[in-house]
């Protein structure tokens, strides 16, 4: 589900390939293709991503966190302002990285 600033939520599909990536709304409705390096990526939370192309800033839930964090070069954040309570995030962390494949 991607949700954009100006905009409802919407299931769609982004690809990265070929130093860009693209995507597709349902029913394959096209909102947009930007090169790789004109976009940016940040891993939000293990299955949350924020994705900016051109300045604006659009959130999304990746159904296969890894594949695409891995495809763009992104991963989780698992520091917290304390050391307690990591080994809880990292197993958390995994157990939905496997849930999603």
């Amino acid at each position: 589900m991607l949700q954009r600033p100006t905009s409802a939520e919407t299931a769609v599909v982004i690809r990265v390939s070929d130093g860009k990536c693209t995507i597709v709304g349902s029913p394959g409705r096209w909102i947009g293709a930007w090169p790789l390096e004109k976009t940016s990526f940040e891993r939000l939370s293990t299955r949350e991503f924020a994705f900016s192309p051109n300045g604006e800033s659009w959130t999304f839930v990746s159904d296969d966190p890894a594949a695409f964090a891995k495809s763009v070069g992104v991963v989780v954040d698992l520091r917290s302002r304390t050391r307690f309570g990591l080994g809880e995030r990292v197993r958390k962390a995994r157990e939905e990285q496997s849930a999603g494949r």
